[in-house]
């Protein structure tokens, strides 16, 4: 649910995969994608002066 809702809602989306040794979940896998209207700095007249975006990083995290 909360996924779903960050997802829709927000400037960035993500999305993650369970990594198992065994039947038990070692880590988890997120993927972060940003999405472009958020990359765009604007500069004091409000015009598009730079994207500083980087549209897909990746955390992986033991649990």
């Amino acid at each position: 649910m909360a996924m779903k809702e960050i997802n829709k809602y927000s400037d960035i989306s993500f999305e993650f995969q369970e990594i198992k040794v065994g039947r038990k979940v070692a880590r988890i896998k997120f993927i972060i994608t940003i999405h472009e209207a958020s990359c765009i700095l604007k500069d004091s007249f409000g015009n598009n002066c730079l994207n500083v975006c980087l549209p897909r990083f990746v955390v992986t995290t033991p649990v």
